[in-house]
């Protein structure tokens, strides 16, 4: 009896460690039937889709999509997933937010297994990038209305080319973009 106690009291502990976990993270945490249904999520995943609780619980991810190409993509995406087992990593979707604004929301995903093996469903962690996303495409707007060649650079590979660095090189935009400096 003293051992099961011991037992039945570490397992609170590490139940109470990982709801913490959970509830402090500035990330979204949620998890999926197979069907695409929320089934639970943390209070940052409720914070960035801007719904309460009760309006998220049971309904389906396309209910958020902001619109059908959206949906579609994250469709195939959580298939791709499910047959081939690879987890799905730093993806990104547009959302309709329950303010009514567009979001993206940049996340991972991997599939829920029962003890058996079988999947039941989806977990991933949700990030919100719409700032991020904004200042890009301010950046991407000033960089290709400049004058001059503007280029970035990111391990080794460009990844960014204004018109002019085309003009200026010869190469067509799509040749220099990934290409290695």
């Amino acid at each position: 009896i003293t051992l099961y106690k011991e037992y039945e009291r570490e397992l609170q502990k590490s139940e109470e460690r990982y709801r913490i976990i959970l509830e402090e993270i500035e990330d979204g945490y949620q998890e999926v039937d197979l069907k695409g249904n929320f089934t639970f999520f943390n209070n940052s995943f409720q914070k960035i889709f801007g719904y309460e609780k009760e309006e998220l619980l049971g309904t389906n991810y396309k209910d958020y999509a902001a619109d059908e190409e959206n949906a579609r993509k994250i469709y195939l995406a959580y298939n791709r997933m499910f047959k081939t087992g690879n987890p799905i990593k730093r993806y990104e979707w547009d959302i309709i937010a329950g303010d009514g604004s567009r979001k993206t929301i940049e996340f991972s995903a991997s599939i829920l297994k029962n003890s058996e093996g079988c999947p039941t469903g989806f977990r991933g962690i949700v990030r919100d990038v719409t700032e991020r996303r904004m200042a890009e495409e301010q950046y991407r707007i000033v960089a290709n209305s400049s004058q001059v060649g503007v280029y970035i650079v990111q391990d080794g590979k460009i990844r960014f080319a204004n018109p002019h660095i085309s003009k200026y090189s010869g190469y067509p935009e799509n040749e220099l973009t990934g290409a290695r400096m």
